[in-house]
């Protein structure tokens, strides 16, 4: 993809796969020391490079650390959310896609740091009512190098380690392949969106994840189930999802897919 592009947070699980389709982009990572709290070296970026499209995936993630950090994912994720959106409206960036999460939609009495700190983010969109964005609620997203319960768990079944699963393993979610994600980012790129879905088209059990896993690598997990309260999934109405011009990929192609891809990196 041609179009002059800032991708923030491109090192990351989602950004690694995303700038492998983009040819004219520049990265900003805290990684490589640029940070979306300094507002300076934003605005050198911004000035230099003219970005016809801005893609802001650079966040603090994972919802059990946000309780022991609530001041960073908030500093990170809404001030420095807003710092993007100044840049961007300054600029006159002919598009904005945002990195959400479906953390969103968890009910106000369960909701985490992290999850907050995501929803507040969005309400800053509605400051810049000029400007052409799109926010997409990525819903657990996996593959290589990622961090959710299937990344994980296919890791730890690769090096033949004990699965760790908290309550009974019935709890249900929609899981999301990192290639679907990376297509729709893409595909929203000329699209009038506001605020989308970006998920699998239905949910699974952590013990559903475990079967495909083990029919994967064609042999039993073993199993620790921990006495430990599930996380709660209280979602309320979804938006509507985008339609990003493919059938999403359901759980088993995902991992199979998964397992060529790991093989191809460790080769």
């Amino acid at each position: 993809m041609q179009v002059r592009t800032i991708i923030t947070g491109h090192r990351g699980f989602i950004g690694s796969h995303l700038i492998k389709v983009f040819d004219n982009y520049v990265g900003y990572d805290l990684k490589d020391g640029a940070d979306i709290l300094d507002r300076d070296e934003l605005e050198k970026l911004f000035n230099y490079f003219k970005p016809e499209v801005v893609i802001h995936l650079a966040a603090k993630t994972g919802v059990p650390e946000s309780w022991e950090k609530k001041k960073e994912y908030f500093d990170t994720n809404i001030i420095g959310t807003g710092n993007i959106l100044e840049m961007c409206d300054k600029y006159k960036v002919g598009k904005l896609i945002y990195a959400s999460s479906s953390s969103v939609y968890t009910a106000d009495q369960h909701q985490s740091p992290y999850g907050i700190s995501k929803t507040c983010a969005e309400y800053l969109f509605n400051a810049y009512p000029s400007l052409n964005y799109s926010i997409m609620r990525f819903f657990n997203v996996y593959g290589l190098r990622g961090r959710c319960v299937v990344s994980r768990f296919f890791e730890e079944m690769k090096h033949n380690m004990c699965l760790e699963v908290n309550g009974t393993g019935k709890q249900k979610r929609y899981f999301t392949y990192i290639d679907d994600i990376v297509n729709a980012i893409c595909n929203i790129i000329p699209a009038k969106n506001k605020i989308v879905d970006v998920r699998g088209n239905e949910l699974t059990s952590v013990n559903e994840i475990i079967d495909n896993l083990e029919r994967v690598f064609l042999r039993k997990a073993t199993i620790i189930y921990k006495d430990i309260p599930e996380e709660k999934g209280v979602y309320s109405k979804y938006e509507k999802e985008f339609n990003f011009n493919m059938i999403p990929t359901n759980l088993w192609t995902g991992i199979q897919n998964y397992n060529l891809k790991w093989t191809e990196e460790v080769k």
